[in-house]
């Protein structure tokens, strides 16, 4: 017998029809089991109910080449034709392959880096592999990655790359595969392509939950540098859960697109590489119930555990009606609750009780209006819990930040507030529609020997009730209501 050799990437196969002609690519997963795209399956008439009994799996990396039959697997087979959702299937092999080689599949973020694919175009039967860069979820439906175009002239996803595996480039997920090719995209002279990620084929086929890798952030520990008896591990949880408002608050979340669906199991934590080493990330995915701010009506998919009560008496959540970025902050909220559960029990302990507070007001059902109606508040009140938990951790000392609402620190007032806005800026705040008042532009203390501002100062006092100081009780009050309580 032969000595068996793998090429690169020997988990690579070919998906053919009954006859032997290319339909598409696949992703061995071991010796039984395939995955590849639905459409693929149904190209070559082995889709259930198909013409065909089975398709045929070659190897392209092995030596000596081998093949073998296979057919869906039972209830692995998902195509919504005409849509950017599902279309994945799982193959399984009539006879083992003999070879040890598989592949893992990765949760890994796809906003954005280099992935290499490998595909059977009809020009290159035996395969050809290209290079295409991240650019995120794409698609109204959401559930799909688009991968863009690297260099113009190069070899470019066509038929015969769907079902072949992503695999990433750089960074921590650098040769893994990440998902599969699903469909190309031709528009104008722009080209690009889609891509299924790993969450994506497992929220369809659960069953390939063996198959899959990586870390979700319900399993979150301490880093390495903090004590492990530390109350909230150095605030990991909260400083990563801080980073999720950042998404939510980002130019499309909340004002464009609602995810809708935020739980633990929705997120993935990782480690990017920076200048200053490793650091701890954190991504959203699994995008099958986003919505745009502009659809009607009530969310249809989500988790209830996480969402805000449907029936609340005596009246329905607000957030059911009709959706704003309140629905996902409520979910990262009950999130964030479930995560830091364990140590949540011990309010006396640096940061605890004012993590109460702050969960109470995210999930707060019974006065739905005072609840975090952007991620920028919620944020703004999370960056204080975890600087009460980073100053009480031993060895460490104050944790200077710069307030959204006062300006710089002039010398006289080091280690206070800083300088107060002036009240015109109070005054001349009106409330927006989302109850949320704007304020002047910020702005930087003057230097104490500013003969401008001592003018200024001065003209204020002249205008002033002899005997009060702008801003004293009986000052002249904002209108409206102010968002923070």
């Amino acid at each position: 017998m032969g000595t068996h050799h793998h090429s690169d990437d020997p988990w690579r196969v070919r998906v053919d029809d009954g006859d032997g002609k290319p339909c598409g690519a696949g992703v061995l997963l071991d010796e039984r089991h395939v995955l590849t795209c639905a459409h693929v399956v149904r190209y070559a008439g082995a889709s259930p109910g198909g013409t065909a009994a089975h398709v045929r799996i070659k190897s392209v990396a092995c030596t000596p080449e081998w093949t073998g039959t296979a057919r869906v697997a039972p209830e692995s087979w998902v195509h919504r034709s005409g849509t950017r959702r599902g279309d994945v299937a799982l193959l399984r092999l009539d006879e083992p392959t003999g070879c040890r080689a598989h592949a893992s599949l990765w949760r890994a973020p796809i906003s954005g880096g280099k992935v290499r694919v490998y595909g059977f175009p009809a020009a290159e039967p035996y395969g050809i592999g290209t290079d295409a860069e991240l650019a995120g979820s794409g698609g109204r439906e959401g559930e799909w990655g688009l991968l863009n175009r690297i260099r113009t002239g190069s070899p470019w996803i066509e038929a015969g790359y769907s079902g072949a595996g992503v695999v990433a480039l750089g960074g921590e997920f650098a040769g893994r595969v990440i998902g599969i090719v699903v469909a190309d995209y031709v528009n104008a002279g722009a080209r690009a392509a889609w891509m299924l990620p790993t969450e994506t084929v497992l929220a369809y086929l659960p069953q390939v939950e063996r198959y899959v890798a990586g870390g979700l952030a319900n399993h979150l520990g301490a880093s390495d540098d903090i004590p492990p008896d530390d109350v909230l591990s150095d605030a990991l949880r909260l400083a990563l859960t801080q980073e999720l408002t950042r998404l939510l608050d980002g130019p499309w979340a909340g004002t464009v697109v609602l995810h809708c669906d935020v739980k633990p199991s929705n997120i993935i934590r990782f480690k990017e590489e920076s200048a200053v080493g490793p650091r701890d990330r954190v991504r959203l995915i699994d995008f099958g119930s986003v919505r745009t701010v502009h659809d009607l009506g009530p969310v249809a998919e989500y988790t209830e555990a996480y969402a805000p009560p449907k029936h609340r008496a005596p009246r329905p959540d607000p957030e059911h009606a009709r959706p704003t970025a309140g629905f996902d902050l409520f979910c990262l909220g009950m999130t964030l609750t479930e995560l830091c559960r364990e140590h949540l029990r011990d309010r006396t302990a640096p940061g605890v009780d004012s993590l109460h507070l702050l969960l109470e007001r995210a999930t707060d059902t019974a006065d739905p209006e005072r609840r975090f109606v952007s991620a920028r508040q919620f944020a703004e009140q999370l960056s204080g819990v975890i600087r009460q938990v980073v100053t009480a951790t031993p060895g460490r000392g104050p944790v200077q930040r710069a307030s959204a609402l006062f300006g710089s620190m002039t010398d006289p007032l080091h280690g206070g507030l800083g300088a107060v806005r002036p009240v015109g800026h109070w005054i001349t705040a009106g409330p927006g529609a989302d109850r949320v008042l704007t304020l002047s532009a910020p702005f930087s203390s003057p230097a104490p020997r500013d003969a401008a501002a001592g003018a200024a100062r001065a003209a204020v006092r002249s205008r002033s009730p002899a005997g009060r100081r702008p801003g004293d009780r009986g000052a002249r009050r904002v209108p409206g209501r102010a968002a923070a309580r």
